[in-house]
């Protein structure tokens, strides 16, 4: 076994699995999700427009298969919104057990529960 693939819908496992280390399989797929979800934030005032502005910036500019862990990292002001963002999303996700920096991650996050 190389890699585990997971469907990633359930309140905080968007946000877990991206601390997790796991990527997105379908990058077109996830950059919608999280053009989506920023829009209804911003929709519903839960982030400002200058967050806003940052959090499209984000997605724009890290266009990759590690944007999950882009935006669950992600800080604006020194305010914590990765969780805020990545809550309650749908996402094909996949972790490779061979891929260093991703087993990294995943170590780190699970060593500090």
């Amino acid at each position: 076994m190389n890699c585990i693939e997971t469907l990633v819908n359930v309140d905080v496992g968007s946000y877990v699995w991206a601390k997790f280390g796991f990527k997105a399989m379908d990058l077109p797929a996830f950059v919608n999700t999280m053009n989506a979800k920023v829009d209804y934030l911003r929709e519903r005032r839960k982030v400002t427009v200058e967050q806003y502005d940052l959090l499209k910036k984000t997605i724009q500019d890290n266009q990759h298969e590690k944007l999950p862990w882009v935006m669950a990292d992600l800080q604006i002001d020194g305010i914590p919104l990765g969780r805020t963002i990545m809550m309650n999303l749908r996402w094909e996700a996949d972790l490779n057990l061979y891929d260093r920096e991703a087993m990294a991650r995943f170590t780190k996050y699970v060593n500090q529960r």
